[in-house]
Order: structure tokens, then C-alpha cells, then sequence
């Protein structure tokens, strides 16, 4: 149609691959790459971030545990050390590629509700929102470059040593308490941040 050689189509589908834009896979064809472009000055949820920016976003429940509050996630709760929470650990994914590899504490002490939901499918800001009518008001986040661990590797199908970026986000309710602390992980190849920023104007 294009009049276009199998030679230069083969070498502009390696130069893609090479680039991250696509993947093929032996026997499913090629597959286009999620980007995802994500706004910081936006407080939305992992599901809204990837139904934005056009892929079908999934959940992978890994794990839901109690356990005991270190004095990391004590101080952020404003609980005692000991306290019981909850611990989601969850796969993240963007038209079925794994994206993230997210571990979310759950403040059941303040919010005993938690204890009962389905974390296999929904968006955890639609439990709070929907489910349990908790309002969501802001959120502190902490952004950085790693490279991945064993496991994170073997989870997101990534080798290990490969760049990725570590989210670190505190979820507050309108009236200012601590509901989740999530520390997520995610395929720098697929995922990245923006935003629009403003010089101090100085008199």
C-alpha cells in the first residue's frame, strides 16, 4: 500500500523496539508500548492516571496481610509502634504489561472499615470514596531513581539492575488524617512525570 521494502519496515520496527515503543513477542505479534505520562500537580489514583492517557489499566492482588507498625509507618499514622495495619501488595498493569509493584499500608486503626474490602479489583481511592464515602483532600509524595531489586525484577518481568522509579505517597482524608502510605515501584522505561512549574516572583 505504502510501497514501503519488508527491509525498511523490519528496520524501523527494530529501531521502535530498541526505543521502547513497542514490543513484539513470538507468536502474539507486535505490541505498542504504555507510555505514561503522569501530571504531579494531580492527585488521582493509579486506575484514573492509566484510563487518562488511553490504556486499560489492571490489578494483580499479590498479598493482604496484618501486621505490626514499624516506627516509619508508626510516625506517619501517628500510632503507637505495634499498631495493627494492613498491608496490600499489589501488581499494577497497563494493557496487561506489568507497570508497578506497589505495597500500600492501610491506617485500620483510624479507619476499622478498611479491614473488610476486595483490594483483587478496585481502584483504592474508589474504596475510599465510593465504597466507604471517605472524602480524599491531598497527598505528600516523594519521587526518585533506583534500580530494581530481585524481587521487583521478577515481578515486573524487568532484569535485575534495571532503572526504575520509586514513589513514595501519603493519601490524607478532608480532615487531615493519614488513611494510606503506599511505596510503589515502577518501570522507568514505561513511566514518567510532568509538570508545569512557576519562577517565585520576587518584588
Amino acid at each position: 500500500m505504502f510501497k514501503v521494502s519488508r527491509t525498511t519496515v523490519r528496520l524501523a520496527l527494530q529501531e521502535l523496539e530498541s526505543k521502547g515503543y513497542i514490543k513484539r513477542n513470538r507468536g502474539k505479534g507486535t505490541l505498542i508500548t504504555p507510555r505514561i505520562e503522569i501530571n504531579i500537580a494531580q492527585l488521582l489514583s493509579f486506575t484514573q492516571e492509566i484510563s487518562k492517557m488511553g490504556f486499560i489499566p489492571g490489578t494483580i492482588l499479590l498479598n493482604t496481610t496484618f501486621i505490626r507498625s514499624d516506627s516509619k509507618i508508626s510516625k506517619i499514622f501517628d500510632l503507637q509502634e505495634g499498631s495493627e495495619i494492613l498491608k496490600v501488595t499489589r501488581l499494577r498493569t497497563a494493557n496487561k504489561q506489568p507497570i508497578g509493584y506497589c505495597v500500600s499500608y492501610l491506617n485500620i486503626q483510624k479507619f476499622p472499615e478498611l479491614r473488610f474490602q476486595d483490594y483483587s479489583q478496585t481502584s483504592l481511592y474508589d474504596i475510599f470514596e465510593k465504597n466507604l464515602n471517605i472524602a480524599i483532600f491531598r497527598a505528600s509524595q516523594k519521587i526518585f531513581g533506583d534500580i530494581a531489586n530481585k524481587e521487583e525484577a521478577k515481578i515486573l518481568k524487568i532484569s535485575k539492575g534495571h532503572p526504575v522509579l520509586r514513589v513514595y505517597r501519603t493519601t490524607y482524608t478532608k480532615e487531615n488524617i493519614p488513611i494510606e502510605s503506599v511505596e510503589a515501584t515502577f518501570n522507568a522505561k514505561f513511566y514518567f512525570y510532568s509538570g508545569e512549574l512557576y519562577r517565585e516572583r520576587r518584588i
